[in-house]
């Protein structure tokens, strides 16, 4: 689970880090903007998930169920 704004390394810089490292590697990006700003950010790229900020339990729940799948 990665956070779209965090200092040194957002969230699309630290995801395609990783995906670097492992391009299996499943990620939950989460963000307190828009789904659409947020994902518009990923065009072309791997993104697995999103979720709007704030979130209830039973959607991440949901949404790991969905990339263990």
């Amino acid at each position: 689970m990665i956070d779209l704004t965090m200092p040194c390394l957002d969230g699309e810089q630290t995801i395609q880090e990783l995906k670097k490292i492992n391009t299996a590697l499943k990620t939950i990006l989460y963000s307190g903007y828009g789904e659409q700003e947020a994902l518009d950010r990923f065009t072309g790229k791997s993104l697995d998930c999103f979720l709007q900020k704030p979130f209830e339990i039973k959607v991440l729940t949901d949404k790991i169920r969905s990339l263990i799948e």
